[in-house]
């Protein structure tokens, strides 16, 4: 099976399974009479058994070295972050060996997130490391979609929704492919978006910020959110100061950052 038609599959099945449990959710009574704390506690269950399924699952595949599941694991990439991290820990801030073009991975790509793990590396000193966090990231972006969701449809809907996104063949492809410091734009931006409709700005600027710092064309996603504060929240000052931000912060990476 090509990765094409298992994706489509996997895709079906969670589209199917999310469709037949809102349904019969809505048909049995007793799912409308379960208390709303029940249905919260519920949602964080299940997130909770993302968490320990795929840490598990993704810690597995690394210390089996497995392959044949979407592409050969190599440990390139999984490979290139543990230096670039461990090699930040003892001074040498994001040193390379991978690139013969570069010594420091910041003439590659704007990644200042990855010192948030070296902390983490001085209290263990392991690519697990890397692995358990992207899987933590990713499981709680389903969060903000949960609360969002409940707001506007109801916890039960909600519930469904959240099971949709826990299901969703990208997240869990992502998940599973090595790590790549790109996934954490995931959460982050959902939770920009959560605080970004529920007219939270301080909450939204700050996610968005951190979106900044994994990898530089989140600039051009800022660029979109000020599009969309201009014209649909009617906050044309922010609107337009983030539209012009992103396009300096572009060129400013781009054009000399990157280079230098």
């Amino acid at each position: 099976m090509t990765v094409f038609a298992e994706f489509l599959l996997i895709l079906f099945l969670a589209i199917s399974v999310s469709v037949l449990a809102g349904l019969g959710a809505q048909r049995f009574s007793f799912v409308h009479k379960t208390p709303a704390r029940q249905l919260d506690r519920a949602f964080v269950v299940l997130v909770l058994i993302y968490i320990v399924l795929f840490t598990t699952l993704t810690i597995l595949r690394y210390l089996s070295f497995n392959v044949g599941y979407l592409d050969d694991y190599t440990s390139w990439d999984l490979g290139q972050y543990d230096q670039i991290v461990w090699n930040s820990l003892h001074g040498r801030l994001f040193e390379t060996s991978f690139f013969p073009d570069t010594p420091n991975f910041l003439g590659k790509t704007f990644t200042p997130i990855l010192l948030a793990f070296v902390p983490l590396y001085a209290l263990w000193t392991s690519p697990m490391v890397l692995l358990v966090v992207q899987t933590v990231a990713l499981a709680l972006g389903a969060l903000p979609l949960y609360w969002f969701a409940r707001a506007r449809v109801g916890r039960l809907l909600a519930l469904v929704i959240g099971i949709a996104y826990l299901l969703s063949p990208a997240l869990q492809n992502t998940n599973v492919a090595e790590f790549h410091e790109v996934a954490l734009l995931t959460p982050l931006l959902l939770y920009a978006t959560f605080f970004l409709l529920r007219g939270h700005d301080a909450g939204f600027l700050v996610c968005l910020g951190g979106s900044l710092l994994v990898k530089e064309e989140a600039a051009l996603i800022a660029i979109m959110f000020g599009v969309y504060l201009f014209l649909f929240q009617r906050q044309r000052a922010l609107g337009a100061s983030l539209v012009m931000f992103g396009i300096a912060w572009t060129i400013l990476l781009l054009q000399y950052i990157i280079p230098y």
